[in-house]
């Protein structure tokens, strides 16, 4: 299994309850995803370097395990001084939330996506399933910290409060 959340739902399935499982994560190229300079990162996407900046990503935001109605309720929240942005498909519209808010569609050059998780400050991903999270990883090999919930793949990898926070499971 690729993270302790899916070893116990392999344990509890009728197939492998009783089958040894291990847990072996997933992998990313350090090499390619690291810290780099913040202002640099933000000069090549045209950032503003005095806002904050909430990072979405997913193969579909608007998925509802990948926690849409989470983010969609969370930034609601919040106050418009944030620039909302978010990669993958699927949309927030501006109607939604009241920050500011640049989609930019599938970032498919690790390189670039690299320094699109460099140029933010938080990376926000409330899926209420994830096996692992391959883009929480990266993010936080480059520094981001990132906010999900407990009791999902991704927690295997946060450290509450250092490397990110880990919510209550959809709160």
């Amino acid at each position: 299994a690729i993270s302790n959340w899916m070893k116990k739902r392999a344990n509890s399935s009728s197939v492998l309850k009783n089958k040894p499982i291990s847990v072996i994560y997933s992998g990313i190229n350090v090499d390619k995803f690291k810290i780099v300079n913040k202002d640099k990162a933000r000069e090549f996407y045209n950032f503003p370097k005095d806002k904050k900046i909430i990072l979405i990503g997913a193969g579909n935001l608007r998925e509802s395990y990948k926690g849409y109605k989470y983010v969609i309720s969370s930034l609601n929240r919040l106050d418009n001084e944030y620039l909302v942005v978010t990669f993958g498909s699927g949309q927030i519209f501006q109607n939604e939330i009241p920050q500011k808010i640049l989609n930019l569609g599938f970032i498919r050059i690790e390189k670039e996506l690299a320094k699109l998780y460099n140029s933010a400050d938080v990376f926000f991903a409330p899926s209420t399933a994830e096996a692992f999270g391959k883009t929480f990883a990266e993010a936080q090999a480059c520094g981001l910290p990132v906010v999900c919930f407990e009791e999902t793949g991704p927690a295997d990898i946060i450290e509450h409060l250092k490397s990110g926070y880990l919510a209550k499971f959809k709160d």
